[in-house]
C-alpha cells in the first residue's frame, strides 16, 4: 500500500481494513518514521511494516511469516 495518497492517508485505509470481517493480512512498506524513529505498525494493527529502503528478501520473509500465523 502506498501511504502518500492524494485524498486519503494509507493509515486511514489500514484502519478501515481492520474493521472488515475476514480481515486480510496487512503489510505496509513506507519511508515514514515518527519522531521516536519507530514505525507505527503495531498501533495501526498492520501485520508487518517494512521501512524503505528495503530488500526483496525482507518483503518475502515478512509476507511468508504473516501467512503462517
Amino acid at each position: 500500500m502506498y501511504l502518500g495518497l492524494p485524498d486519503i492517508s494509507g493509515w486511514a485505509i489500514v484502519n478501515a481494513i481492520n474493521t472488515m470481517a475476514g480481515k486480510p493480512v496487512i503489510g505496509v512498506i513506507t519511508g515514514y518514521l515518527n519522531a521516536s524513529n519507530s514505525l507505527p505498525g503495531k498501533e495501526m494493527n498492520a501485520d508487518f511494516v517494512i521501512k524503505e529502503p528495503f530488500e526483496l528478501e525482507e518483503v518475502l520473509r515478512s509476507v511468508n511469516d504473516s501467512l503462517k500465523d
